[in-house]
């Protein structure tokens, strides 16, 4: 699905029937599975752009997303009847009886979950990222210069910023790219520029000091190399 984020699959397979995912309705009638039963098949969304979960293979759906619909309809003993329809489709709820199910992949998120009832995920893909050494990309072990480490790091270990660690690199990261766009940031924009970044110790007031304290010694050094700079053409002169 190209750009698509879908890490975890909100499918699993356990007693009668457990669905990836579900409209609500499916939860509230108790009647809607023996339905099922009794017309003998059972009805799947899938999006077969998405190999290998779900693909067109020799004019054929096939994956691992469509093993998992054929056990479940196996195990409730019918048929299983495969939907294509648009992902937006599945994700926005409101199914109006087009399927009865959908195992995709999905990413579960707080506003599906008011739409969609889930089953407990059961497998993640974890996602990485590669990048050329020509993107201009800069990692965290990339920001210490010749041995000197970065001054939002050294205002990190100054301020005693860390606790439980889990948070550091998107945090330290985040304050040195909002430095190089705002050197000399407010208080209130520094909560501005931070905010996407949360920290579950509670170290907001830590990291606001450590983030003054980054500017206040980036502008420091940034005169004193100007003063060097300006003593030595006059030197020269």
């Amino acid at each position: 699905m190209g750009t698509r984020s879908r890490r975890v699959v909100a499918v699993s397979v356990a007693g009668l029937l457990a669905l990836a995912a579900v409209a609500p309705v499916f939860a509230q009638d108790a009647d809607y599975l023996q339905r099922i039963k009794d017309a003998g098949v059972i009805r799947m969304s899938t999006d077969p752009a998405y190999p290998p979960q779900s693909e067109w293979v020799n004019g054929e759906i096939v994956g691992f997303d469509i093993d998992v619909g054929r056990e479940i309809a196996t195990r409730l003993g019918v048929d299983l009847a495969l939907e294509t329809p648009d992902w937006a489709l599945i994700t926005a709820g409101s199914w109006g009886d087009r399927w009865d199910f959908s195992v995709g992949s999905m990413t579960i998120t707080s506003a599906r979950e008011e739409v969609l009832d889930f089953t407990q995920p059961y497998y993640y893909t974890p996602a990485q990222m590669a990048a050329s050494t020509h993107s201009g990309i800069t990692t965290l072990e990339g920001l210490a210069t010749g041995g000197q480490l970065h001054p939002v790091q050294q205002a990190w270990i100054d301020e005693q910023v860390p606790q439980c660690g889990y948070c550091q690199n998107g945090q330290i990261m985040t304050a040195r790219a909002m430095l190089d766009a705002n050197p000399n940031p407010t208080d209130a924009e520094i909560r501005a520029g931070m905010e996407g970044v949360l920290c579950r110790c509670m170290t907001y007031y830590r990291i606001q000091a450590a983030i003054k304290r980054a500017a206040r010694e980036t502008a420091a050094a940034s005169f004193i190399d100007a003063t060097d700079s300006g003593m030595t053409k006059g030197a020269s002169a």
